[in-house]
Formats: C-alpha cells, structure tokens, sequence
C-alpha cells in the first residue's frame, strides 16, 4: 500500500488547539476504565466503614496518639471539641498522618485485605480534599478521644465504647460540624471548577523523554494508515505505559522501557488498575504491537530492544 501522502501543516494554533482536544478526549476515556471502586461517592463509602474507628490501633496509627500535652495545648482553643481536635492535629501531625494511612494501606495491599484497604482508600481519598478539617475526620476524632482516655485511665478504649462517643460527639455538634461540611463541599466543587477550567494541553501531557515520545507518537499517527479510531486507541493504551505506569515507577529515560517491564505492564499493572475486559485486552496488545513494532519505537527504542518487547509480548 502506497504511503499516505503527508499533509501541509495547519495554522500551529488551530493544530495546538485540536491536540488539545484529543488529549482531553483521551483523558476522559482513561478515567472511564478506572475501576468502579475509584469512582465510589464518599457517602457510600461511610456506610460501610462502620469498623473504620477500629483503624487507630494499628501499629501504624497507634505510634501517633496523641500525648497529654498535645491535649492540653488543644483547650486553648476554646471550649469545642471539634476545634481542640483541629488544633492539636496541626499540620506537621496530618503529614505524618497521610505517610501513616499509605504505609497501612499498602501492607493492606499485600495481605489482601479488601476490607481494610476501601477503609485507607476512603480515608486518603478524604485527606485529598482542600482545607479538610481534623474535626471531621472520624480517624483523627477518634484518635482523639482515646488520648484522653488513655491520659487518665492508662488504657484504650474499647471499640463499643469508642463507637459511643464518636456518636455522642456526631449528635453534640451535629450543626457546627455540618457547617464545616458545608465549607468543605463548596473549597472542593470551587477547585473543581478551577481545575476544569484551567485545564490545557500541558496539564495533560507528561514531561521529559517520554512526553516527548508520547508527543510524537501523537504525529506518527496522525500521518500513518491508522484509522481516527485506532489513532485513539493507541494514544489512550499508550499514554498508560508512557505516562501513567512510567511515573508510577519513576522512569526518566526510554532505556528503563524493557521488554521485561513492558510484559509487568501489560500482565501486571494493566490488569489490576483498570480491570480490563477480553477486548481490552486485545485492544492494549494490539496497540503494543502497532508501537513497538513501528519505525518511530525502532528509532528512539532501538530495533534489538523493540523486538525483544515483541517476543516477550507473544
């Protein structure tokens, strides 16, 4: 088959423009293949959280009760609970809190625990947020109260006990705190709208050796036999590898892109982050092999590398 004819450059700011589009396109695929469990409301989260309390006496989070003193600095925030929490849980204690909630969440990881790990995966998706509060925090809260607890009597509380005074502590400043829920709905749909609105090409594009790959492989397609479809397709398996799962892994130069590591991409990562179904599959191996198989990965992979990736891939 005769080679496609190359097409005059457009105007660079209509041809910036249409690469952006693509790119949010393409975003916007990625993010419907996240698994179901990334897209979970936090409502329906905290219906099925009812053990999380239960989370403080891990080893991870047990090292950071609070002591005596920390709990008496807090009174000088006034005589509200919610605010003595927010004052004791400064900002140095929430840094060192999210380290502690992602150490748990990966040991929760590797034992499987499914349970445990929604929990921390609900929790860091909270901590997330803009200007969360402590206050709100059920972890934090109930960390709380067990250090005073513990300051008088030298012992933990117990789960009934410590699930009774987080609801007594609900119904005491259910209006203060649903004000402070509130503050927290309108920061997050504001930085919501921000980013959305803000959101460009760069924003999107990953830096350094691979978002130059990615750049051109972008043109490769644009000017070969592939269909608008398959264009997609390719770009949106491809911005997987060289961008989500290369970051992920802290890759900087093309030499870390190893047949080996291309196969834990495709047999690994790719399976467990986004859950694919046969045809995915198909879709992803068929991308891999139009890439790697193409003059472009020859030219900036090496020709030995790419076919070694191929035969890892089968």
């Amino acid at each position: 088959m005769a080679k496609k004819k190359k097409q005059p450059k457009q105007n660079i700011k209509k041809r910036q423009t249409q690469k952006a589009q693509k790119r949010k396109q393409v975003k916007a695929k990625l993010a419907s293949k996240q698994p179901a469990q990334k897209k979970m409301s936090m409502s329906k989260v905290k219906k099925n959280l009812k053990l999380l309390p239960a989370l403080i006496f891990e080893p991870e989070l047990s090292v950071l009760a609070f002591s005596p003193a920390q709990l008496k600095a807090g009174e000088s925030a006034g005589e509200k609970t919610p605010d003595r929490i927010d004052q004791v849980a400064d900002a140095a204690f929430l840094e060192v809190f999210v380290t502690a909630l992602k150490a748990m969440d990966h040991r929760f990881h590797l034992e499987r625990d499914a349970n445990k790990n929604m929990m921390t995966q609900a929790m860091l998706y909270f901590m997330a947020q803009d200007k969360s509060p402590a206050c709100l925090n059920q972890l934090i809260v109930s960390l709380y109260f067990n250090g005073l607890h513990k300051a008088q009597t030298g012992q933990d509380l117990e789960f009934a006990e410590l699930n009774q005074i987080l609801k007594n502590y609900d119904q005491e400043y259910e209006s203060y705190l649903e004000e402070k829920s509130k503050d927290l709905s309108v920061l997050g749909q504001e930085a919501a709208d921000e980013a959305g609105e803000e959101e460009d090409d760069s924003s999107f594009t990953p830096e350094g050796a691979f978002g130059e790959l990615l750049a051109d492989l972008d043109e490769w397609a644009a000017e070969s036999e592939l269909s608008s479809e398959q264009q997609e397709q390719l770009l949106v398996d491809l911005t997987l590898l060289l961008d989500d799962y290369a970051s992920e892994k802290g890759w900087s130069e093309l030499a870390e892109l190893t047949p080996a590591r291309v196969k834990n991409f495709r047999d690994g990562w790719f399976v467990r982050q986004m859950s694919p179904t046969d045809q995915d599959k198909t879709l992803m191996d068929h991308s891999l092999s139009t890439f790697f198989g193409s003059p472009l990965a020859m030219e900036r992979l090496g020709s030995k590398n790419c076919v070694d990736i191929l035969s890892q891939l089968g």
